[in-house]
């Protein structure tokens, strides 16, 4: 079973939590289609995907649990940092990149992402 762990499609677009779930994560940048998506033993989890870091928590039967799309190209890194502390220990977060999200990305941010 994974602890609070975050996954990014660039480096890991298929996972298995455990025994009991394989996630899928979709990203692409604005010159690949800019798309996301995140999926659970198949099936695509319904979130509205938008351009910088889209993050999706899990709750422990795959449903989702909470979401959140953070604008990090533009001023969107403060509203991630927030999301991403008010986390319990234990969630499993997925992250996707859509269009593009670093133009603007804070230290704190970056920090955060690789914290969860």
């Amino acid at each position: 079973m994974l602890s609070r762990t975050c996954f990014a499609a660039l480096c890991l677009p298929s996972l298995s939590l455990g025994a009991t779930h394989n996630v899928t994560v979709k990203s692409a940048g604005y010159d690949s289609g800019g798309v996301g998506e995140f999926s659970v033993d198949g099936k695509r989890l319904s979130a509205p995907m938008g351009r910088g870091m889209n993050v999706a928590v899990l709750q422990t039967d795959g449903t989702l649990r909470d979401f959140g799309t953070f604008d990090t190209h533009a001023d969107g890194s403060e509203a991630l940092v927030r999301f991403i502390a008010q986390l319990p220990s234990g969630s499993t977060v997925l992250i996707a990149t859509v269009d593009e999200a670093q133009g603007n990305i804070s230290a704190e941010a970056t920090s955060a992402i690789a914290s969860c």
